[in-house]
């Protein structure tokens, strides 16, 4: 039981003949509730009342004192918000009566129930001018605030709302203003965006001048936030993207935004301020799937509230590099590359791959650039590039290219042609070996040359000798004796070219002898248990360790003959077979040679 303020009672004073005695005064009720009242006065001026006689209707419990005389009264077991008439007399102790005093009081009424708030972002309004009918929608920013009424049947005058912060303007509806009982619900604009604010609603009886509340029925909640003013994407990766933003500039909002992502997957970071415009937030969006188009819903926060509508961005990331590039064949004037595309592609996403290949020995910075597109988005990609130049070294940049977007990363590989043919111009002797030179050959590029000759002296191993093509070279320890032949080779990045073979002691203008001869020649072979065989004659022919062979057909690659023009190269002393292996510097046989 909550005790009220004292509030002044209704009274009405019947029209009296001079002989009755005055009324009670200073009518007061001092304790209201929902089922209780109390009523206090004050004995009149002139004379003072033994007892008093009180009457109330409709009916209820009058707990009278155990003193007559007790000015006041408790009136119990009354029903919530009613209205209730009560008569006063005052009793002398002679039994003179004074006049009766009749006034109203009211029980305290039944609070409303379940109170709901409802954040609302527009109005609508219907305008009727003459013949003009029309209904606009208007963008508030507000509240509409409902309940249900109190129970029982209580003459209830209104309901009295409240606001916390008290800003705003109370639009509907209008008859509210008066008071009428039957309105239970409220609508609020001009309110601040993200503010929170606390709404009260009381049940209302009694005069107009001095109404009776009920206990309040109270709800908080928050208006929701402005969307942001901006949201810009920038420096879109493979797998990132940054979104620069500006808060809203109204309203009360958190210092961080909320971020929904579709597809859903991806790390957003922590703000970080913008190096150029200080007042944007930049959000750097990780863990992105490259080649995807994204939708970005950014909204502003306010004590956990989003903002009503987003602002909404579309990005797509860059698709990645293709995968597994490898070189699967070359020639002269080819290469043949596969590569497995990046990622499963969607069905109507065009898809093509942007190739830029160049010398990379240049210095001008030519680049030569082939574009293909990819009708099945699951299959492997073959691209053979032709017309190129011989004895030249590429290097191969591929980029994925999406829906007229280019990836920022690139798949590259560095794959030689192979070079052309040598043109031996001379052959010398000289002291301890022989001195050759070449000429340029007529088409393609030779930048450095091997030599060797073959067979080795009593069986032992050659060491080839490398140059460039346009250095006189020495190949020490070259006999010049017809019976022996001398290998050259055009060698680009390791890679070696068709043979050109010359009989030692020929000129090379004259060519090849057209008639063989006949050459004492000693093939030292081991067997057995390693013992040295005999001496034997091989017309005309060379040794490759201790085997006689042919060396217009055939050639030495230290204990390996080779069929000249076959698929097998030799490098220094180990043959290998082009393009799934190479010969790199040291004459080593690998996969493939470092690119520095």
């Amino acid at each position: 039981m909550r005790p009220t303020a004292i509030f002044t009672v209704v009274a009405l004073v019947v029209g009296m003949a001079s002989a009755q005695l005055p009324t009670p005064v200073n009518l007061q009720v001092p304790l209201r509730t929902n089922t209780m009242v109390r009523v206090d006065w004050s004995q009149p001026a002139s004379v003072s009342y033994a007892r008093f006689d009180v009457k109330i209707t409709p009916l209820a419990v009058i707990n009278n004192p155990e003193t007559p005389s007790q000015t006041s009264r408790t009136f119990s077991e009354l029903r919530p918000g009613v209205r209730y008439s009560v008569e006063l007399v005052g009793v002398t102790d002679d039994g003179r009566r004074s006049a009766p005093l009749r006034f109203h009081v009211w029980s305290v009424p039944e609070q409303p129930s379940d109170l709901t708030i409802q954040p609302i972002s527009e109005i609508n309004i219907a305008i009727q001018l003459a013949d003009f009918e029309g209904t606009y929608s208007v963008a508030v920013v507000g509240m509409q605030v409902d309940w249900e009424p109190a129970a029982g049947d209580s003459a209830l005058s209104g309901y009295d709302v409240q606001i916390r912060p008290n800003d705003g303007v109370m639009l509907f509806p209008q008859s509210s203003l008066t008071g009428e009982a039957d309105d239970t619900s409220r609508i609020f604009t001009g309110l601040t965006p993200g503010e929170e604010y606390t709404v009260s609603v009381r049940t209302k009886t009694g005069p107009p001048y001095d109404a009776i509340y009920s206990q309040p029925i109270t709800r908080t909640t928050r208006i929701p936030p402005k969307e942001p003013f901006s949201v810009e994407v920038k420096d879109v990766g493979t797998t990132h993207a940054s979104l620069h933003t500006l808060p809203p500039l109204v309203g009360v909002y958190d210092p961080e935004l909320s971020f929904e992502l579709t597809p859903n997957h991806g790390t957003v970071g922590s703000p970080s301020p913008d190096p150029i415009y200080r007042k944007f937030d930049v959000y750097t969006i990780t863990d992105l799937r490259p080649g995807t188009t994204y939708t970005a819903d950014v909204y502003t926060m306010s004590g956990g509230v989003p903002s009503i509508i987003p602002y909404t961005v579309t990005f797509t990331t860059a698709p990645a590099a293709p995968l597994a590039l490898q070189v699967i064949n070359f020639t002269s004037n080819s290469v043949e590359l596969r590569w497995d595309q990046p990622h499963k592609f969607a069905e109507g996403q065009e898809i093509q791959y942007r190739i830029e290949y160049s010398d990379v020995l240049s210095t001008s910075g030519e680049r030569l650039t082939e574009t293909v597109g990819v009708q099945s988005p699951d299959s492997l990609v073959n691209v053979r590039i032709q017309r190129l130049e011989s004895g030249v070294t590429y290097k191969f940049n591929i980029t994925t290219i999406l829906n007229g977007v280019p990836g920022v990363l690139q798949s590259q590989t560095v794959q030689a042609t192979i070079p052309p043919t040598p043109v031996i111009s001379t052959l010398t002797n000289g002291d301890g070996g022989l001195y050759l030179t070449f000429a340029a050959p007529p088409t393609g590029r030779c930048p450095r040359v091997k030599v060797f000759f073959s067979p080795g002296l009593n069986g032992s191993l050659v060491t080839p000798v490398y140059g460039r093509v346009t250095d006189t070279i020495f190949l020490p320890g070259a006999p010049w004796n017809p019976a022996y032949s001398i290998h050259a080779r055009c060698v680009t990045n390791n890679l070696e070219g068709p043979e050109s073979t010359i009989l030692s002691s020929q000129n090379p203008a004259t060519g090849p002898r057209d008639t063989e001869e006949a050459v004492p020649l000693a093939c030292l072979r081991r067997d057995g248990s390693g013992r040295a065989s005999g001496r034997e004659k091989v017309i005309p022919d060379a040794c490759c360790a201790g085997r006689p062979y042919r060396s217009r057909t055939h050639s030495c690659c230290g204990s390996y003959l080779l069929r000249i023009g076959g698929r097998r190269m030799c490098c220094g002393v180990t043959p290998y077979v082009p393009p799934t292996r190479t010969c790199c510097d040291g004459a080593v046989v690998a996969t493939s040679c470092p690119t520095s």
